[in-house]
């Protein structure tokens, strides 16, 4: 590259200062903050530095149901890739994880899977067989995978998932593969499957709620998972995990 950097922009501060923002549930100022340190990192010639902005505005986009903004930011996050040479790294490969769930929200399923692919291929040549890293791939890859009726295959990779989740002991991560799971039972088992449904639902209830780091993550975990709970008619489930999102927020 011959573009001369001027001055790298504070990457950890602002990545501080925009999990203070959205464990307030804060997403305009998130925004506000994100983008201003775009337009400096794109007047300092710091690529890198607008790399990681441009991704961390793809998931903002995404959870504030922004699609024009989150798919010209897509676009621009492909080209810093090639810009800076990361096809075959492991951090290009995560960014593309992050697109390709962004595509998958937005219902644009083929493209999804073929970036999921994309970050796949990397994730498998550089990672250990269960690195952390790789549980939300194949969670967010499976996900795209049931879209597109791939239900043998959606399972394989929720199963990989849980494994890496239990051996890191990750229970918010696993409970939430645990109702993809439910999900994928439901479309593939019908009423025969309502038994195994209330197990999962069960499970990942008892993980939620028992978890003892309650902080803005778990926050967001408990009201992304709570609309389940009420589809399968557990409601005094769903408004406790209500309830427990919103205790998080108000005292932040």
């Amino acid at each position: 590259m011959d573009t001369k950097i001027l001055k790298s922009i504070p990457i950890d501060r602002i990545l501080q200062k925009l999990d203070y923002y959205f464990s307030k549930n804060d997403y305009v100022n998130a925004e506000n903050l994100l983008n201003y340190w775009l337009k400096e990192a794109n007047t300092y010639g710091d690529e890198k530095g607008e790399f990681s902005v441009c991704n961390e505005l793809v998931g903002l986009y995404r959870k504030t149901n922004q699609k024009e903004k989150a798919l010209l930011t897509v676009d621009k996050v492909f080209d810093l890739i090639k810009v800076l040479e990361l096809d075959s790294d492991v951090s290009g490969a995560t960014a593309k994880l992050n697109c390709a769930t962004c595509y998958k929200a937005f219902g644009l399923i083929k493209e999804s899977l073929t970036v999921f692919e994309q970050a796949l291929s990397v994730y498998e040549n550089y990672l250990d067989e269960y690195d952390e890293k790789k549980a939300g791939l194949y969670n967010n890859y499976a996900l795209s995978l049931v879209e597109a009726t791939f239900y043998d295959k959606a399972k394989i990779y929720y199963e990989k998932a849980l494994k890496i989740n239990e051996i890191h002991s990750n229970e918010l991560d696993y409970a939430i593969t645990l109702l993809n799971i439910a999900n994928l039972v439901e479309l593939t088992d019908g009423e025969n499957g309502e038994r195994k449904i209330s197990e999962l639902l069960e499970r990942a209830y008892s993980l939620l709620y028992n978890h003892e780091k309650k902080d803005g993550y778990y926050a967001f975990v408990c009201e992304k998972c709570s609309s389940t709970f009420g589809y399968y008619g557990f409601f005094a489930y769903e408004n406790e995990l209500k309830k427990q999102a919103e205790r998080i927020y108000s005292r932040q």
